[in-house]
């Protein structure tokens, strides 16, 4: 059942970072979540039991998506960009 765990997980990973490009981040909390239980199955710290398994990816899932929410929406922000445009007006104004 490991194996299966993270090779859905990596799945899941590449559908969402490839095909939607960060659009929602279901697909990768839902994706890290079964990654870390295929490899706590693997490592014999939960046992192989479907109904584990399932507990486990849905509160990883939460968990995850708790931390790294705000993270990863600051990084799609464009207000980086903005900086950027600012500091290079502001330094076309010095010049003049």
């Amino acid at each position: 059942m490991s194996q299966w765990l993270i090779f859905f997980g990596i799945a899941l990973l590449i559908l969402e970072i490839a095909f939607f490009g960060f659009a929602t981040f279901v697909l990768f909390f839902v994706g890290i979540a079964m990654l870390v239980t295929g490899g706590l199955i693997a490592l014999g710290l939960l046992p192989e039991v479907l109904n584990i398994a399932i507990i486990s990816v849905a509160l990883l899932s939460i968990v995850s998506a708790l931390v790294l929410w705000k993270p990863l929406k600051k990084m799609q922000s464009p207000e980086n960009e903005d900086n950027i445009d600012c500091l290079l007006y502001t330094s076309d104004a010095a010049d003049e």
